[in-house]
């Protein structure tokens, strides 16, 4: 069992509960995990992981070197074996407590008091207000500006002056500057559009359609794969998928799409 919980002001926090038979296959057990980790791991890309159940010595070495996780159990559970484990990637979780056994079972309790988390904390920036509709304004006053403040002036310096002043004043009143905040620990190529593609992909996939395995592609593989910015929000098909909310699935050219972003599916 998979279930996830949402920390206000947190990581969301995966918990899995898992029983892995003495006699069923390792190798089995294994990969369900691992694949579930991969699966889940793309949908909630900021969230950590406590697996915990009786895994009645199933190898984990590989699991936590591949995803980063530790063993918090560090007693046995049941005589003097160790069978229950508590696999985490959460920092601020420490030792658990060994509790006496319930009723007929064999196995001990395992109490795992978290510590207080560290709340995410945030920082202020300015950033514009740009919009297709704000840009289009902006575009049209632009081309309709007669420019007659930096045409009729002899000097170059007060040309400059006067052309900056005038495009400042438009862009102050078509994309004013608002201060907003973001997570200081957010990484840099985590911009904007970004955050878009994420969103839309999660609509997408809740809603069924098959845009979101494109999207998934685009931003999963965004800091190594894209050149930059530019290249990610002129294409055509990007913009489309973006305005429709992740709507599109049929009409997606996956074939061009997939050589000209390096996609692997």
């Amino acid at each position: 069992m998979w279930v996830l919980v949402q920390i206000k002001s947190n990581r969301p926090l995966i918990i899995a509960c898992l029983y892995h038979p003495p006699a069923a296959d390792q190798s089995t057990t294994s990969d369900y995990i691992e694949s579930t980790i991969a699966k889940l791991t793309p949908k909630h890309p900021n969230a950590n992981f406590v697996l915990t159940g009786n895994f009645n010595r199933l190898p984990v070495d590989n699991l936590c070197a591949q995803f980063g996780l530790r063993d918090l159990v560090n007693f046995p559970t049941r005589d003097q074996a160790k069978l229950d484990l508590m696999l985490t990637d959460v920092d601020e979780y420490d030792h658990p407590i060994k509790l006496a056994r319930l009723s007929h079972n064999d196995h001990c309790c395992i109490l795992l008091e978290g510590k207080q988390f560290h709340r995410s904390s945030y920082t202020k920036v300015r950033r514009r207000l740009v919009t297709p509709e704000r840009k289009n304004s902006l575009l049209s006053d632009l081309a309709s500006e007669s420019w007659e403040n930096v045409l009729n002036t002899e000097s170059i310096h007060d040309k400059v002056t006067n052309l900056n002043s005038t495009v400042t004043q438009l862009l102050n009143k078509h994309c004013p500057e608002r201060d907003i905040k973001i997570r200081a620990d957010r990484p840099q190529w985590m911009t904007s559009s970004i955050l878009k593609l994420i969103k839309a992909c999660d609509e997408a996939y809740d809603r069924g359609c098959s845009s979101y395995k494109f999207m998934l592609n685009l931003w999963c593989r965004r800091p190594y794969a894209l050149a930059s910015e530019g290249s990610l929000m002129k294409n055509s098909t990007v913009n489309k998928i973006l305005r429709s909310g992740g709507k599109l699935s049929s009409r997606l050219p996956m074939a061009s799409l997939q050589n000209q972003y390096q996609i692997i599916w």
